[in-house]
């Protein structure tokens, strides 16, 4: 078998995890870019004065909030997408293990 063939045979196998672990990885992207929105809002209400003590524990808790759920979702979606690169890796060697005398 070529290895064309057992990665598209892999991947058809497995092509909900990639999804999964590459959505994961692209909305950690995007939460990534929320922080320095809220900041830039944050910013604003100081210069502003509109911006009292539990508001900005508010904006406090968002931020931590939002930085625990990127971490967490970004880490999550590359383990997903590099243990099933791993168990490709090895994939065709259990097949030529078997054939050795």
């Amino acid at each position: 078998m070529s290895g064309v063939r057992i990665v598209r045979s892999y991947f058809r196998k497995n092509w909900i995890i990639y999804v999964i672990g590459i959505s994961m990885v692209a909305a950690a992207s995007f939460l990534a870019a929320q922080i320095p929105r809220l900041l830039g809002q944050v910013t604003d209400r100081l210069r502003d004065g509109s911006l009292d003590m539990s508001q900005m524990a508010v904006y406090v808790g968002l931020i931590i909030l939002i930085g625990i759920v990127r971490v967490s979702t970004g880490w999550g979606g590359r383990i997903l997408v590099h243990r099933k690169g791993r168990q490709l890796t090895y994939l065709p060697a259990i097949p030529d293990l078997a054939r050795t005398p």
